[in-house]
């Protein structure tokens, strides 16, 4: 009993700490609105009978963007912002369900629940940044992985386990920049040097002190990588940009 008690009694301090941490942190961003910036939007019909929500926005060179399990394309918001700017066309999508996944996951995890609790999930979702994360960033990234149903982050977990396609980066025959940060605690900038290292012609760069959301913590940079690899890449192919987040 006494065991529990600290236990709890540590989490609370913790939680405390990071809350306090967070509301200390200059937020620029605390007006903004994370909303995909769509111009126009369609669903795209697939094979097996399925269907893909595809957002665009902008004009000139298309960028696909891909964003990472339990999110959606809010994610890239301040990233198309951006993009958009400086004259390409963005073009993103919501990864779709897995119809089989649904039976997979008809209850709710622990964790699941915990984080739908305010306090609590405010903290779990900040554990996906690095060190100066914006309190904006936290509650947006939070409501994209609301927005995601559960079962289909499930499915795309059980999905993913065993899947290792190292061996197959060498196939890839134009110029990859992999985009990292410093203290991503999901996919650690080590992983990424892996992947890098696997490609032709890959090359890394590491955000200091970014986590794992980097389409919201370092916008700025990644649009200014993105729109550096569209410069080099003109002339070479007229295949559009692929990001992944």
């Amino acid at each position: 009993m006494a065991f529990g008690a600290g236990v709890v009694a540590v989490a609370v301090r913790y939680e405390r700490r990071v809350l306090a941490a967070l509301g200390a942190t200059p937020d620029p961003d605390a007006e903004r609105d994370f909303s995909f910036p769509s111009v126009a939007v369609r669903d795209v019909v697939m094979p097996d009978g399925g269907s893909l929500f595809v957002a665009e926005s902008g004009a000139g060179r298309p960028v696909l963007l891909l964003h990472g399990h339990g999110a959606n394309l809010d994610i890239f918001a301040l990233l198309a912002h951006g993009l958009r700017a400086e004259g390409l066309r963005v073009v993103a999508l919501d990864n779709r369900a897995w119809t089989r996944a649904w039976a997979m996951a008809s209850e709710l995890s622990f964790l699941e629940r915990l984080s739908r609790r305010p306090r609590h999930g405010t903290v779990l979702s900040r554990a996906n940044f690095g060190a100066d994360a914006r309190a904006s960033h936290v509650r947006a990234m939070r409501a994209a992985g609301f927005d995601s149903p559960v079962a289909r982050r499930r499915g795309f977990t059980l999905r993913l386990l065993g899947l290792d396609l190292v061996d197959r980066l060498g196939e890839i025959d134009i110029p990859v920049l992999v985009m990292a940060g410093e203290l991503d605690r999901v996919v650690p900038a080590a992983q990424s040097r892996v992947l890098a290292d696997g490609l032709r012609d890959g090359r890394l760069e590491v955000f200091t002190g970014a986590g794992h959301v980097l389409p919201m913590e370092r916008a700025a940079l990644v649009t200014a990588a993105i729109v550096g690899l569209a410069h080099e890449l003109d002339g070479a192919t007229s295949q559009p940009l692929p990001v992944q987040a």
